[in-house]
């Protein structure tokens, strides 16, 4: 295991990118998590949302929802618990990690700094859509 998990919440937050990115400031949906965000827990619902969805859609806030929901996973019925989710006008103060989602491509910062945010990229991971190869006879 890479990164511990501790028994303090580990917050983080989600950005759902235009393709062409140049900032992280420039997300088009951010996602809060309140606890269990840290990378051996988030990269494998990122990557399996990636592999089934993605984002390869322009339509952002279809993107987006899908991504809220298998996060959260539809939980039935709703209960305090899914009050750790949210949706951000900005970057939280208190996060740890940070996950940059952008076409096929999940990006995994820490964060450091208090007034500051300081990103730190510690993993990149890229998926090549999967397409349907035709054969002739």
């Amino acid at each position: 295991m890479r990164w511990i998990n501790s028994s303090t919440p580990t917050r983080c937050q989600i950005g759902v990118y235009k393709k062409d990115f140049r900032s992280l400031n420039s997300y088009h949906t951010l996602i809060y998590k309140h606890s269990d965000g840290y990378p051996d827990n988030m990269i494998p619902i990122l990557t399996e949302f990636l592999q089934n969805c993605g984002s390869s859609s322009d339509n952002l806030e279809s993107v987006s929802f899908a991504l809220v929901k298998h996060i959260i996973k539809e939980r039935e019925p709703f209960t305090a618990s899914d009050l750790a989710y949210g949706i951000c006008k900005s970057f939280h103060g208190d996060i740890e990690y940070y996950y940059a989602i952008s076409g096929k491509t999940l990006k995994v910062y820490e964060v450091g700094g208090n007034k500051k945010l300081k990103f730190k990229l510690i993993e990149s991971i890229s998926y090549i859509p999967f397409k349907e190869i035709r054969r002739s006879k």
